[in-house]
């Protein structure tokens, strides 16, 4: 999870095991004007930092401290990273947001500098929604992840699926949802899991068979537990190469406008009100809903 509260920020690292954790087990601390925000991990342990001025920072497998960026990924300045993942190939999947325009820019795993992206996926919208996360297959499918900013009689969420040789701007399907969707995730089987906010009173992931398309209803859903009475809103969904399923939570107090963060981590076969194996509680305030599993 990341420190938003101020410069430098840094990235604190727990163990996912069993029971709740509450102690960082290492730090990361970014250089001192770097301003981070979407995070992600490879399965050989790179860890990915998004910047709001169009870069991406990679770290070798278990960098602490001060330790300085192994790469520095030249995306776009005139852009922010606001979302990344990895897919099981080792294939960097970058979420941009620029002036009027929406993209997912794909980069080799060894990609430095001013690389040429492998593949753009241009999305067709621009400041009517927000672009919330993005997952990627083994194929090459894009799952794209939105919430119109002016909702109206349209959903409140959707998710655009896009082809391993699409590029854009028209999806090949469209997931809707009746609530918020913040985080997605896919399988190997193509299982996609989102997780869905009714209301500000609490989340649920929702799993998706492989060919989901529209209103779809959901083959199972998992409920985040309620950690007090408070404002909601969800994050990330990530899953381990084991196929344990962790999500972010943001608590709002609004009496006092404190805002804690948990991750919770769920076994591969939970449903409904499963107890989380993991249960990892953030800072208040200072950190935001941003995580990587590796």
């Amino acid at each position: 999870m990341g420190n938003s509260g101020g410069l430098p920020q840094t990235i604190l690292a727990y163990a996912t095991v069993s029971g709740a954790t509450s102690s960082p087990s290492a730090t990361l601390t970014l250089p001192p004007l770097y301003e981070g925000w979407p995070l992600a991990a490879g399965s050989t342990g790179q860890l990915y930092v998004g910047g709001l001025n169009g870069t991406v920072l990679a770290y070798s497998r278990n960098s602490t401290g001060a330790a300085p960026p192994s790469r520095t990924i030249n995306v776009n300045s005139s852009e922010e990273v606001i979302t990344l993942t990895v897919d099981p190939k080792g294939l960097l999947y970058v979420g941009t947001v620029g002036t009027n325009r929406y993209a997912v820019r794909v980069y080799s795993a060894e990609a430095s500098g001013a690389a040429v992206p492998l593949r753009t996926v241009q999305l067709p919208y621009s400041d009517s929604v927000q672009f919330l996360d993005v997952a990627a297959d083994a194929a090459g499918n894009v799952y794209v992840v939105f919430y119109p900013v002016l909702p109206g009689a349209g959903p409140l969420g959707f998710i655009d699926v896009y082809a391993p040789d699409a590029t854009g701007p028209t999806p090949t399907r469209t997931i809707s949802f009746s609530s918020v969707v913040y985080g997605v995730a896919v399988d190997g089987a193509g299982n996609l899991f989102a997780d869905a906010c009714p209301s500000l009173a609490g989340c649920v992931i929702e799993e998706f068979g492989p060919d989901a398309n529209g209103a779809a209803s959901p083959i199972n859903t998992i409920n985040v537990p309620n950690q007090s009475a408070g404002q909601y809103w969800g994050g990330p969904v990530r899953l381990d190469g084991a196929g344990n399923i962790f999500v972010s939570s943001g608590v709002r107090n609004p009496s006092t406008t404190v805002v804690n963060f948990f991750i919770y981590g769920f076994a591969p076969a939970a449903t409904g009100n499963a107890a989380p194996t993991v249960q990892i509680p953030g800072a208040t305030e200072t950190a935001n809903s941003q995580f990587a599993i590796n």
